[in-house]
Protein backbone atom coordinates (compact mmCIF):
# COMPACT_ATOMS: atom_id res chain seq x y z
CA UNK A 1 0.00 0.00 0.00
CA UNK A 2 1.18 3.44 -0.86
CA UNK A 3 1.10 6.25 1.63
CA UNK A 4 -1.18 8.93 0.62
CA UNK A 5 -4.60 10.98 1.71
CA UNK A 6 -6.19 9.88 4.58
CA UNK A 7 -10.00 9.35 4.70
CA UNK A 8 -12.47 9.47 7.53
CA UNK A 9 -15.12 6.94 7.27
CA UNK A 10 -17.50 6.59 9.86
CA UNK A 11 -20.29 4.21 10.64
CA UNK A 12 -22.94 4.15 12.88
CA UNK A 13 -21.88 0.37 14.27
CA UNK A 14 -19.05 -0.94 15.49
CA UNK A 15 -16.98 -1.04 12.39
CA UNK A 16 -15.30 -4.79 11.54
CA UNK A 17 -13.48 -4.64 8.43
CA UNK A 18 -13.95 -2.24 5.38
CA UNK A 19 -13.00 -3.41 1.67
CA UNK A 20 -12.36 -0.85 -1.38
CA UNK A 21 -13.83 -2.93 -4.88
CA UNK A 22 -13.16 -1.24 -8.25
CA UNK A 23 -16.14 -1.38 -10.83
CA UNK A 24 -15.68 -4.74 -12.10
CA UNK A 25 -15.14 -6.36 -8.69
CA UNK A 26 -11.51 -6.21 -7.79
CA UNK A 27 -10.37 -6.13 -4.55
CA UNK A 28 -8.10 -2.88 -4.13
CA UNK A 29 -8.20 -2.22 -0.61
CA UNK A 30 -8.88 -4.39 2.44
CA UNK A 31 -8.17 -3.50 6.44
CA UNK A 32 -9.78 -5.50 9.15
CA UNK A 33 -10.69 -3.06 11.94
CA UNK A 34 -9.84 -4.69 15.13
CA UNK A 35 -10.54 -1.92 17.81
CA UNK A 36 -14.33 -2.45 16.98
CA UNK A 37 -14.97 1.91 16.90
CA UNK A 38 -17.29 3.45 14.65
CA UNK A 39 -14.88 5.20 12.84
CA UNK A 40 -11.66 4.05 10.57
CA UNK A 41 -8.48 6.11 9.09
CA UNK A 42 -7.70 4.98 5.24
CA UNK A 43 -4.72 6.05 4.15
CA UNK A 44 -4.34 4.93 0.43
CA UNK A 45 -4.17 6.48 -2.38
CA UNK A 46 -6.43 6.08 -5.38
CA UNK A 47 -6.59 7.02 -9.08
CA UNK A 48 -9.52 8.81 -9.80
CA UNK A 49 -12.78 6.94 -10.69
CA UNK A 50 -15.49 5.19 -9.14
CA UNK A 51 -15.52 2.94 -6.68
CA UNK A 52 -17.65 0.43 -4.29
CA UNK A 53 -16.68 0.57 -0.40
CA UNK A 54 -18.16 -2.37 1.60
CA UNK A 55 -18.32 -1.86 5.27
CA UNK A 56 -19.09 -5.07 7.59
CA UNK A 57 -20.41 -4.52 10.93
CA UNK A 58 -21.64 -7.45 12.96
CA UNK A 59 -23.47 -9.75 10.37
CA UNK A 60 -24.85 -6.99 8.44
CA UNK A 61 -22.89 -4.86 5.40
CA UNK A 62 -23.04 -1.66 3.47
CA UNK A 63 -22.05 -1.03 0.27
CA UNK A 64 -22.00 2.68 -0.96
CA UNK A 65 -20.48 4.08 -4.41
CA UNK A 66 -17.80 6.67 -3.95
CA UNK A 67 -15.95 8.63 -6.43
CA UNK A 68 -12.43 9.82 -6.04
CA UNK A 69 -12.35 12.44 -8.66
CA UNK A 70 -9.11 13.64 -6.65
CA UNK A 71 -6.18 14.04 -9.70
CA UNK A 72 -2.82 14.39 -7.70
Amino acid sequence: MIPGKETLIQYQYPIDKIEIFSLNGRLIYSKQNNNSENTVILNHNLPAGIYMIKVYSNTIYTVKLIVNNDNQ
